[in-house]
């Protein structure tokens, strides 16, 4: 979506079900959205360490290896100052 100053919003989906990350990253492309898409936290983490420009995360709470609260817990941390 074009949002302020013609800026097209960036949203990074975090979730470890395929065919969840389909069908969101789907349903925002066609409202104008950049969607970027992570499989586990990890992903998450190492993509937003190259690429800060992320306007919002939509993050899975229940994921294997690293669930939500931890990838939370991470950025959190990682901003703090």
């Amino acid at each position: 979506m074009i949002g302020f100053d013609n800026k097209v919003f960036h949203i990074l989906c975090v979730d470890d079900t395929p065919t969840n990350l389909h069908l969101v990253k789907n349903v925002l492309d066609k409202h104008g959205y950049k969607v970027t898409v992570a499989q586990s936290g990890a992903e998450a983490i190492a993509y937003l360490k190259t690429n800060h420009r992320v306007d919002l995360i939509l993050l899975d709470i229940m994921m294997p290896e690293m669930d939500g609260y931890e990838v939370c817990r991470i950025l959190k941390g990682s901003t703090a100052k």
